[in-house]
């Protein structure tokens, strides 16, 4: 299209020229008339073109490789060819906000001057939303219509004796998938970390939160981004790949006997009547009375030995037993961005490929309303308190240098100058061998630097250039040392998370050996101070299941002081029964 209107341009152009050079030779009294109707007759038609380009398919091939792209300038262009389409297609969609949606912002004031829900056009943090959507519905599509790579529930999934009905069984299917998915790729970390961690915390934080706080301290996207997370964060990821998904999910919160709030307990899938047990606070889903298939809310609340048998005698007792069951409250995870009339709009406008969840579907809702079994239904404040926490280490990172230059130590290789985000992109869009020199493997396996080269990048001219470390003019000596030391750690980083991720794609293609020898050589065997330990001795224990070694598959489950070691254990204790049988 902009080659088409390009050679428009000098067509018209040289129309121009001919009708001046004629005025010439007639006389230069008509010269400027003629020239004003070419120049008008020159606007018309670009206006024409201009009307003609799919302004909404613009914005969706903006979004999808936006990482390739310079993000603010990608903003900027997506930005415009929205309101672009709002402008000459305007929809037709409800501007009223829901009930839930006046209930969150009266919780929240402050998020209506950053989200402007009553806004007549999109704006720049719109787009920050949208791209969030794009990822989330990309893992959703690939991973929740791929293998079913548990064989512990495929049997239970299958058996007509599990009471389930045709539409449950799928529901679940594509929920065991997605949950599968999570526990795999986003590596549980603790809810608090300890006092005397070595993180550098900002001097103040907003009322109400604290540094590295539970649940808040991520975004949805950096959790997803990172792979990884503690157990809100990790249900929040499964919840949103659910909503991509079609599926009805929500954080079940309960009421603990000696407290008067409710607090999130696990995640609940609803399939039919039903509402089916998933925690990833620790890492497995709630297994069914005799330890079979996936038990539901109902059979938790009935039957006391279900929520008993999630101990690990002398090792880890279970929080919660169905005597707290007598209130149950489903949070709704929305983001305030879904409650704008804009992503509504959207949502509707979106088609093929591009489709996506931006908003909740009110009858969604409305089910879990009509469940006996759930008492009450809110929106979940963690997304705001998410967005607060954000804000304030955007703010501390721009005011204190210390703040700053840890963050970028601990995250920085994933910036979007950084080629590992290029790689990660790609991953979370399913494109694994998109090209020869382009797909997430090829990119990951270019980052898997030797060791020497990264410990001879202050040294070697070759490496500084190849690896866009150059000092820059003017720049002082000190101020560079600092910029090699944090390079040189992004680079570590990188290697050790690329190397962590081929062994998954490996894994996602259902070559569980490579998958298994990735994990166990170059992950564990390798380095010993990998941050990904705990989640690749629990993706080895997978592989090995699919390999028909669970007695080895059992003793990595066994672990101890992995952050998922609760999980880990009932899922050995499931393999075992297995393999008694």
């Amino acid at each position: 299209m902009m080659i088409w209107i390009t050679n428009s341009r000098y067509r018209i152009g040289l129309v121009c020229l001919l009708i001046a050079a004629n005025a010439a030779l007639v006389g230069c009294n008509n010269e400027a008339e003629i020239v004003r109707q070419a120049r008008r007759k020159q606007k018309q038609q670009l206006a024409n073109e201009a009307a003609t380009v799919d302004h909404l398919n613009e914005a969706a091939g903006y979004i999808s490789r936006m990482v390739e792209l310079d993000p603010q300038a990608a903003t900027r262009q997506i930005n415009y060819h929205l309101n672009a389409w709002l402008e000459a297609s305007p929809p037709k969609v409800d501007r009223q906000l829901s009930p839930m949606a006046a209930q969150r912002m009266q919780s929240f004031p402050d998020e209506v001057d950053a989200v402007r829900p009553d806004s007549d056009t999109f704006l720049p943090g719109d787009i920050d939303y949208f791209r969030r959507c794009f990822l989330l519905s990309r893992v959703a599509n690939w991973a929740g219509d791929g293998p079913l790579h548990d064989p512990i529930l495929a049997g239970w999934l299958a058996d007509e004796e599990s009471g389930l009905d045709p539409s449950q069984a799928q529901t679940l299917e594509k929920a065991c998938r997605l949950f599968d998915w999570t526990l795999r790729n986003i590596q549980l970390q603790p809810m608090q970390f300890p006092a005397n961690s070595p993180r550098v915390a900002p001097k103040e934080m907003p009322p109400g939160l604290v540094f590295d706080g539970p649940g808040y301290r991520q975004t949805l996207e950096e959790c997803l981004w990172r792979g990884s997370g503690d157990g809100l964060q990790r249900s929040r990821v499964f919840l949103a790949l659910c909503q991509q998904a079609g599926l009805d999910a929500c954080m079940l919160a309960i009421k603990h006997p000696d407290r008067d709030s409710v607090a999130p307990w696990l995640v609940g899938v609803r399939a039919g009547q039903q509402v089916f047990l998933f925690d990833a606070i620790i890492g497995t889903h709630v297994p069914g009375p005799g330890q079979e298939g996936i038990a539901t809310l109902a059979q938790a609340k009935e039957d006391p030995a279900v929520l008993r048998r999630m101990k690990i005698a002398g090792l880890y007792d279970y929080p919660v037993d169905s005597s707290w069951l007598s209130k149950v409250v489903a949070f709704i995870d929305i983001p305030t961005e879904a409650f704008c009339w804009r992503m509504k709009a959207l949502q509707q406008g979106l088609t093929g490929d591009a489709r996506m969840q931006l908003t909740y579907d009110p009858e969604s809702i409305a089910a879990w309303e009509e469940l006996e079994l759930i008492d009450e239904v809110q929106a979940w404040s963690i997304d705001a308190l998410a967005r607060r926490y954000h804000f304030a280490m955007q703010r501390a990172m721009s005011d204190d240098l210390k703040v700053y230059l840890d963050q970028q130590m601990r995250w920085g290789m994933l910036s979007p100058n950084f080629p590992l985000a290029n790689a990660r992109w790609n991953h979370l869009s399913g494109e694994f061998d998109r090209d020869e020199d382009d797909g997430a493997r090829i990119l990951y396996m270019n980052l898997r630097i030797p060791d020497t080269d990264i410990e001879n990048l202050p040294y070697d001219v070759n490496l500084q250039v190849q690896l866009n470390a150059r000092r820059q003019p003017g720049q002082p000596q000190e101020a560079y040392d600092q910029q090699l030391r944090i390079i040189q750690a992004q680079y570590r980083q990188a290697k050790q998370a690329a190397t962590f991720w081929l062994a998954l794609i490996q894994f996602e293609d259902s070559r569980y050996e490579n998958a298994a020898t990735w994990q166990q050589k170059r992950v564990l065997g390798r380095d010993a101070q990998s941050p990904w330990g705990p989640s690749a001795r629990y993706n080895v224990g997978r592989a090995l299941e699919h390999l028909d070694r669970p007695d080895e598959a059992i003793e990595y489950y066994k672990t101890q002081r992995d952050p998922q070691e609760h999980g880990n254990r009932i899922r050995a204790r499931l393999l075992s029964r297995e393999v008694a049988e």
